[in-house]
């Protein structure tokens, strides 16, 4: 079995602009950096998928390819991942447009949101002294 293994870092610091006339403006997604301020050492790059809100700038994140068994990189086929990378972007259900990470992250992100307030809710069900019979976490409403 052949796997792409990537990380996908949410919290960056860069941020990318282009001017208009003196005023610098967000660029129009979707924008894939991957030359510049890259590493030398790592295969990554900058994606922006999703327009920022008025008057502020979109939050890239980085994708690094850690694993490539299907030797993208080789072959000279950078930018199929990260067209890939940009399509798992759209696939969010629940939106209409294209979100800033990619789905199966967003994903997990609300299944683990979902997994704690109900652990949690559990707990504190335990600290009132209340018979408990009734919880878990196969009883609550499960929704992504």
């Amino acid at each position: 079995i052949k796997i792409e293994f990537m990380v996908v870092q949410k919290r960056v610091n860069a941020r990318f602009f282009e001017y208009m006339g003196n005023n610098p403006v967000g660029p129009k997604p979707p924008i894939v950096i991957n030359t510049g301020i890259v590493s030398d050492k790592l295969w990554d790059f900058y994606l922006m998928s999703c327009e920022a809100p008025r008057d502020k700038l979109p939050n890239p994140v980085r994708v690094i390819i850690v694993n490539d068994d299907l030797e993208l990189y080789a072959k000279q086929s950078k930018n199929d991942i990260e067209l890939f990378t940009y399509a798992l972007c759209n696939l969010y259900y629940g939106w209409a447009g294209p979100v800033k990470i990619p789905h199966v992250i967003k994903y997990a992100d609300k299944i683990a949101e979902l997994y704690s307030n109900t652990v949690n809710d559990c707990e504190m069900r335990n600290l009132d002294n209340k018979p408990n019979t009734k919880s878990g976490i196969h009883l609550a409403h499960h929704y992504l």
